[in-house]
Protein backbone atom coordinates (compact mmCIF):
# COMPACT_ATOMS: atom_id res chain seq x y z
CA UNK A 1 0.00 0.00 0.00
CA UNK A 2 1.29 3.39 -0.92
CA UNK A 3 -0.10 7.19 -0.26
CA UNK A 4 -0.31 9.03 -3.41
CA UNK A 5 -1.62 12.60 -4.20
CA UNK A 6 -5.40 12.62 -5.54
CA UNK A 7 -6.80 16.10 -5.99
CA UNK A 8 -4.61 17.65 -3.44
CA UNK A 9 -5.48 14.62 -0.44
CA UNK A 10 -3.00 12.13 0.33
CA UNK A 11 -4.93 8.75 -0.49
CA UNK A 12 -3.35 4.94 0.02
CA UNK A 13 -3.86 2.87 -2.85
CA UNK A 14 -2.71 -0.62 -3.77
CA UNK A 15 0.27 -0.82 -6.03
CA UNK A 16 -1.33 -2.24 -8.73
CA UNK A 17 -3.23 1.08 -8.86
CA UNK A 18 -0.57 3.31 -8.26
CA UNK A 19 0.61 2.41 -11.19
CA UNK A 20 -2.57 3.60 -13.48
CA UNK A 21 -1.76 7.40 -11.91
CA UNK A 22 0.39 9.68 -13.00
CA UNK A 23 0.85 13.03 -13.17
CA UNK A 24 0.22 13.72 -9.65
CA UNK A 25 2.52 16.50 -9.40
CA UNK A 26 4.69 17.24 -6.01
CA UNK A 27 3.73 14.20 -4.41
CA UNK A 28 5.67 11.51 -3.00
CA UNK A 29 4.84 7.82 -1.58
CA UNK A 30 4.27 7.44 2.04
CA UNK A 31 6.29 4.07 1.77
CA UNK A 32 9.23 3.29 0.70
CA UNK A 33 9.60 0.24 -1.31
CA UNK A 34 12.88 0.04 -2.10
CA UNK A 35 14.68 -3.03 -0.21
CA UNK A 36 17.28 -1.85 2.38
CA UNK A 37 20.58 -3.09 2.51
CA UNK A 38 20.65 -6.34 4.16
CA UNK A 39 21.95 -6.40 8.23
CA UNK A 40 24.35 -8.81 9.96
CA UNK A 41 24.34 -9.50 13.67
CA UNK A 42 25.77 -11.84 15.75
CA UNK A 43 23.41 -15.64 16.27
CA UNK A 44 25.77 -17.85 18.48
CA UNK A 45 29.53 -18.14 18.69
CA UNK A 46 30.47 -15.40 20.16
CA UNK A 47 32.94 -14.65 23.10
CA UNK A 48 34.07 -18.31 23.38
CA UNK A 49 37.65 -19.97 24.53
CA UNK A 50 38.90 -22.75 24.06
CA UNK A 51 42.69 -24.45 23.73
CA UNK A 52 45.01 -22.81 21.45
CA UNK A 53 45.03 -24.58 18.27
CA UNK A 54 41.46 -26.38 18.56
CA UNK A 55 38.04 -25.50 17.62
CA UNK A 56 35.61 -23.66 19.27
CA UNK A 57 32.08 -25.39 21.14
CA UNK A 58 29.31 -23.57 19.17
CA UNK A 59 30.22 -22.33 15.64
CA UNK A 60 29.99 -18.83 14.58
CA UNK A 61 26.61 -18.12 12.78
CA UNK A 62 25.09 -14.65 12.05
CA UNK A 63 20.90 -13.65 11.35
CA UNK A 64 20.67 -11.29 8.11
CA UNK A 65 17.65 -9.49 8.27
CA UNK A 66 16.23 -6.62 5.55
CA UNK A 67 13.68 -4.14 7.15
CA UNK A 68 13.68 -6.27 10.14
CA UNK A 69 12.66 -9.26 8.86
CA UNK A 70 14.82 -12.76 8.18
CA UNK A 71 16.25 -12.61 4.92
CA UNK A 72 16.95 -15.86 3.36
CA UNK A 73 19.51 -16.41 0.61
CA UNK A 74 22.25 -14.17 1.18
CA UNK A 75 25.68 -15.10 0.94
CA UNK A 76 27.73 -14.95 4.05
CA UNK A 77 31.59 -15.28 4.01
CA UNK A 78 33.21 -16.20 7.13
CA UNK A 79 37.29 -15.10 7.80
CA UNK A 80 39.86 -15.26 10.43
CA UNK A 81 40.21 -11.18 11.11
CA UNK A 82 43.31 -11.81 13.65
CA UNK A 83 45.32 -14.78 15.95
CA UNK A 84 45.58 -17.33 13.06
CA UNK A 85 43.89 -20.23 13.26
CA UNK A 86 40.98 -21.36 10.34
CA UNK A 87 37.04 -21.85 9.56
CA UNK A 88 35.73 -24.25 7.79
CA UNK A 89 32.38 -23.83 5.68
CA UNK A 90 33.58 -20.07 5.06
CA UNK A 91 31.10 -19.52 2.92
CA UNK A 92 27.28 -20.34 4.24
CA UNK A 93 23.88 -18.79 2.52
CA UNK A 94 21.20 -17.62 4.79
CA UNK A 95 18.49 -19.93 5.29
CA UNK A 96 14.74 -19.21 5.47
CA UNK A 97 15.06 -17.61 9.28
CA UNK A 98 18.05 -15.53 8.17
CA UNK A 99 20.84 -17.68 9.94
CA UNK A 100 23.95 -18.12 8.01
CA UNK A 101 26.59 -20.52 9.79
CA UNK A 102 30.18 -21.85 9.48
CA UNK A 103 31.27 -24.88 9.73
CA UNK A 104 34.15 -24.35 12.36
CA UNK A 105 36.23 -21.70 13.39
CA UNK A 106 39.87 -23.61 14.63
CA UNK A 107 41.93 -21.08 17.13
CA UNK A 108 44.96 -19.98 16.32
CA UNK A 109 47.87 -21.89 17.90
CA UNK A 110 49.23 -18.99 20.36
CA UNK A 111 47.18 -18.12 23.49
CA UNK A 112 45.83 -14.85 23.61
CA UNK A 113 42.92 -13.44 21.22
CA UNK A 114 41.75 -14.27 17.96
CA UNK A 115 38.69 -12.68 15.74
CA UNK A 116 36.88 -14.02 13.21
CA UNK A 117 34.37 -11.57 10.47
CA UNK A 118 31.45 -12.23 8.86
CA UNK A 119 30.41 -9.98 5.78
CA UNK A 120 27.85 -9.90 2.88
CA UNK A 121 27.42 -7.48 -0.04
CA UNK A 122 26.29 -4.27 1.29
CA UNK A 123 26.02 -5.18 4.60
CA UNK A 124 28.55 -4.16 7.56
CA UNK A 125 30.48 -6.50 8.65
CA UNK A 126 30.48 -8.47 12.29
CA UNK A 127 33.14 -9.57 14.13
CA UNK A 128 33.15 -13.19 16.78
CA UNK A 129 35.98 -12.93 19.46
CA UNK A 130 37.27 -16.07 21.00
CA UNK A 131 40.55 -16.47 23.44
CA UNK A 132 42.76 -18.86 23.18
CA UNK A 133 44.15 -20.39 25.85
CA UNK A 134 46.64 -22.66 26.52
CA UNK A 135 46.38 -27.00 26.54
CA UNK A 136 47.27 -29.49 28.68
CA UNK A 137 51.29 -29.61 29.82
CA UNK A 138 52.99 -31.51 26.66
CA UNK A 139 56.97 -30.25 27.07
CA UNK A 140 58.41 -29.56 29.87
CA UNK A 141 62.45 -27.48 29.39
CA UNK A 142 64.86 -25.64 31.55
CA UNK A 143 65.03 -22.16 31.67
CA UNK A 144 67.45 -21.25 34.83
CA UNK A 145 69.75 -22.45 37.20
CA UNK A 146 71.58 -25.44 34.92
CA UNK A 147 74.90 -26.11 35.50
CA UNK A 148 76.03 -24.51 38.56
CA UNK A 149 78.25 -25.62 40.89
CA UNK A 150 78.36 -24.58 45.02
CA UNK A 151 80.24 -26.05 48.05
CA UNK A 152 78.35 -28.84 50.16
CA UNK A 153 75.85 -27.38 52.14
CA UNK A 154 75.43 -24.22 50.34
CA UNK A 155 72.27 -22.58 48.30
CA UNK A 156 72.92 -22.10 44.24
CA UNK A 157 73.13 -18.98 43.61
CA UNK A 158 69.82 -19.46 40.70
CA UNK A 159 67.29 -21.43 41.90
CA UNK A 160 66.39 -24.48 39.25
CA UNK A 161 63.48 -23.73 36.78
CA UNK A 162 61.59 -25.28 34.45
CA UNK A 163 58.75 -23.76 31.30
CA UNK A 164 56.11 -26.19 31.37
CA UNK A 165 54.11 -25.62 27.89
CA UNK A 166 51.03 -26.86 25.69
CA UNK A 167 51.98 -28.44 21.90
CA UNK A 168 52.22 -24.70 20.84
CA UNK A 169 55.00 -23.75 23.30
CA UNK A 170 52.32 -21.83 25.52
CA UNK A 171 53.34 -21.54 29.08
CA UNK A 172 50.87 -23.75 30.92
CA UNK A 173 50.65 -23.19 35.28
CA UNK A 174 49.40 -24.55 37.63
CA UNK A 175 51.42 -27.35 37.15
Amino acid sequence: MLGVCVGGRTVVVALAALMTLAGCKGSQPTNNLLPTTPVLVVAAGNAQSAAAGHAVAIAPSVTVTSNSLPKAGVTVTFAVASGGGSVTGATATSDANGIAQAGSWTLGTTAGANTLSASATNAASVIFTATGTAGAAATMTKSAGDAQTASAGLALTTKPAVLVADQYGNAVSGV
